[in-house]
């Protein structure tokens, strides 16, 4: 059942949507069908090819990096300046 989860999941979200919605006809369900293939591809890309696997953890380090720039960044008049950091403003 654990291995279904994300399936029954995606199944349930789209039951909803289509039970909710007040013009079903208008629904293309071409497009939802290319968009659930192409998520069902990546996702095997991912978890059953190394490669694709290798590449999202690479992808993930450059994310990081990038993220850890945050850490080191310092106030800038463009972000606002408090009380307590107005020196560092003053450009």
């Amino acid at each position: 059942m654990d291995r279904f989860q994300g399936l029954i999941g995606i199944v349930l979200i789209l039951g909803i949507i289509i039970l909710l919605s007040r013009h079903r006809s208008a629904i293309k369900w071409r497009t939802l069908a290319v968009g659930l293939a192409l998520q069902i591809g990546v996702a095997l890309l991912i978890l059953k090819w190394g490669p694709g696997f290798e590449a999202l953890k690479w992808f993930s380090g450059l994310v990081q990096g990038l993220i850890s720039f945050t850490d080191q960044a310092r106030p800038s008049c463009s972000v606002g300046c408090s009380v307590r950091t107005a020196d560092s403003c003053s450009r």
